[in-house]
């Protein structure tokens, strides 16, 4: 795929002119960046024009209006994930501050109870601690840039409106500006740079904070399998529906280019299993007489948005996505997820007191959550005790990066790099220097330390060897210890060979099933990724662009993803709760990953690994705020 570097002049530069209360202040102009799922989404209905917040809702249906509106799928022609009601709305970011100042819109959180803590404040905290305490002005010298987090970060609906963005607070400022991201704003950040190899003209400066710039973790790994619900109280298929198929996901994992250790999926296969991954089966297309016995009525809604449940089996029906012995069992479920009416089924058309059955059933249950339907039986598959002394099984290792049948975007394997903390031998020898260094729980600085990513590359080898296994499980009615796995040594993770997470993810989501119809993979944003990634960030040789990156370390974050319940099939994994392999980050982000950036020792101003900082608390955290003042030169 071509990419296609953007020109400034491209863009009509109009803005209303906004007059500062203290025009005599000079401040360098910000523009504050989310990351994902900070930037909240509303929906227009298309025929009404009535708008409702699609995340995060205020109301007691966050979930249901999270499924509704944002459960989509990757469209390979216009390169956009959309929503499967896209034709009966329009889903968008809210824009500025107002989209991005709180993580939960609720006016519950106004309350003075609820001012310090995270869920209650995202960039609203920070923008009022520079206003008040430095004089800045929203819509002068200080901007927040929302966008859609779902969206391939370099996709021309967010870089347009960005470069757009920068040009106005330049023009409007007379300054260079300063962006500050957080989390995947920060990798929306370093795509632009990509794409702009002129951006030093227009930015003074990058502060990074938590950014994931060679993938996040585990939790991300697992992704595209189980979806992440940030550790909120909501169903894993929730998360799933806006994430395991959206352009995003590639920006937030490994990238290819780089060397050092990687996240994989750790899978135990039986040794009886004849299960082999097979990507290249049809989609759709499946023929069966059952289809003709499935009537849909859109009349039943009206000027309302239809349920997702009746797109997405409209979607399946119209195309026939579903083998014949998935279709009565799929469609009734869909029909519990519908409005009373919306799906007709004669399925039962021969036997008429089923007939009188299914419409008492109808009229008695009320509808289902989308999520009621859709998640999996988590709990019949838990491990049990007899599970972990199984000796059946052969480990196997999944990366997303690991090699393929179904594409040759390229390869990335594990790797142990030595350093004045570490050697590779046999086994790993860790220095006198990597044991005094560890003692310290402590905030860290490049400027002080510049071995600083060596030392968390260090850590992070130390403890998924000795704290990574073997694991304790305690999901199970007693503890027990499971064999170790590859990652707790050099020579069985180097000769366990890495196969494509890719494939693996394809396959899992059968051919002819609604999991198939729902998380279908594309290949197109992978294959993006790996261009976009593949050069360099390109500066003036005389540039006054600096790089500032804050970063938590000292919590538990997963690296690699474990499923313990030996699977005869690997569609199996899709209902089994994973445990991780931890290393050292902020609960979210690994250490190692925020500080693999990609930028020059000659351009960075300072990288701060600071100790107990955690990745969304750190967006309320007045060291975060200070280190980014000191760092502007306001103290």
């Amino acid at each position: 795929m071509q990419i296609t570097h953007i020109q400034s002049d491209e863009f009509d530069f109009n803005y209303e002119l906004i007059t500062p209360k203290n025009p005599l202040k000079v401040l360098q102009p910000i523009i504050m960046i989310p990351g994902v799922g900070a930037s909240k989404m509303e929906a227009k209905n298309i025929k009404t024009g009535e708008v409702e917040c699609a995340w995060m809702n205020s109301t007691i249906k966050t979930t249901a209006k999270f499924s509704q509106y944002l459960w989509g799928q990757f469209n390979d022609q216009n390169q956009l994930f959309e929503s499967f009601v896209k034709d009966h709305c329009d889903v968008k970011p809210i824009r500025g501050l107002a989209g991005c100042d709180h993580l939960l819109d609720a006016k519950l959180l106004d309350l003075k109870i609820f001012e310090n803590t995270w869920i209650s404040n995202y960039f609203g905290q920070f923008s009022n601690y520079f206003i008040k305490n430095f004089g800045y002005e929203l819509g002068y010298n200080l901007f927040a840039f929302t966008y859609d987090w779902r969206q391939m970060m370099s996709h021309p609906s967010i870089q347009t409106d960005l470069h757009a963005l920068i040009q106005r607070v330049k023009a409007l400022t007379g300054q260079k500006v300063v962006i500050v991201a957080h989390s995947l704003g920060g990798v929306l950040t370093d795509t632009y740079m990509r794409l702009h190899p002129n951006f030093d003209n227009d930015i003074q400066k990058f502060i990074a904070l938590g950014v994931p710039f060679d993938g996040a973790s585990g939790y991300v790994t697992q992704t595209s399998l189980l979806g992440y619900n940030m550790r909120l109280p909501i169903a894993h298929c929730v998360a799933k529906g806006a994430q395991a198929t959206a352009g995003t996901l590639p920006f937030l994992l490994n990238t290819c280019h780089l060397n050092g250790p990687i996240s994989k999926v750790f899978i135990k296969r039986t040794h009886e299993s004849e299960d082999q991954i097979k990507v290249n089966e049809p989609e759709c297309g499946f023929e069966s007489p059952k289809y003709d016995l499935i009537k849909f009525n859109d009349e039943v809604y009206g000027d309302e948005i239809p349920d997702v449940l009746y797109v997405l089996a409209k979607k399946m029906v119209s195309k026939k996505m579903l083998k014949d012995e998935f279709i009565e069992e799929t469609m009734r479920n869909m029909q519990r997820g519908c409005k009373r009416g919306a799906i007709q089924l004669d399925f039962d058309a021969e036997s008429p007191l089923k007939q009188v059955a299914q419409s008492v059933s109808q009229i008695i249950h009320a509808k289902k959550k989308p999520e009621e339907l859709i998640e999996k039986d988590f709990e019949a598959n838990t491990p049990t005790l007899s599970d972990f002394a199984r000796k059946d099984y052969a480990w196997e290792s999944f990366s997303v990066w690991g090699k393929s049948s179904w594409h040759s975007l390229g390869q990335r394997e594990y790797k142990y790099l030595d350093s004045k903390f570490m050697r590779v031998g046999g086994d790993l020898q860790f220095s006198p220097e990597f044991y005094h260094e560890n003692k310290v729980a402590g905030t860290r600085r490049f400027s002080e330390m510049p071995e600083l990513l060596d030392f968390y590359l260090a850590k992070q080898y130390f403890m998924e060897q000795q704290l990574g296994g073997p694991q304790t499980e305690k999901s199970c009615t007693a503890q027990v210890e499971s064999a170790p796995g590859p990652w707790t040594s050099v020579r069985s993770q180097l000769d366990t060979e890495d196969r494509s997470l890719l494939d693996l993810t394809q396959y899992v989501h059968t051919a002819g099933t609604v999991d198939r119809a729902m998380y279908g993979m594309s290949l197109t944003p992978y294959q993006e990724v790996h261009d976009i990634r593949r050069g360099k960030i390109v500066l003036k040789p005389d540039t006054d662009f600096r790089f500032v990156s804050i970063v938590g370390c000292g919590s538990e974050t997963p690296l690699h993803v474990v499923y313990q319940k030996p699977v005869d099939r690997y569609e199996e994994i899709l209902s089994q709760i994973p445990t991780f392999v931890q290393a050292d980050g902020d609960s979210t982000v690994l250490t190692v990953c925020a500080l693999n950036d990609p930028f020059e020792d000659a351009v960075v101003e300072d990288k701060i690994a600071v100790y107990g900082m955690k990745h969304f608390p750190m967006m309320s955290d007045q060291t975060m705020f200070e280190l980014v003042a000191k760092s502007l030169k306001l103290m």
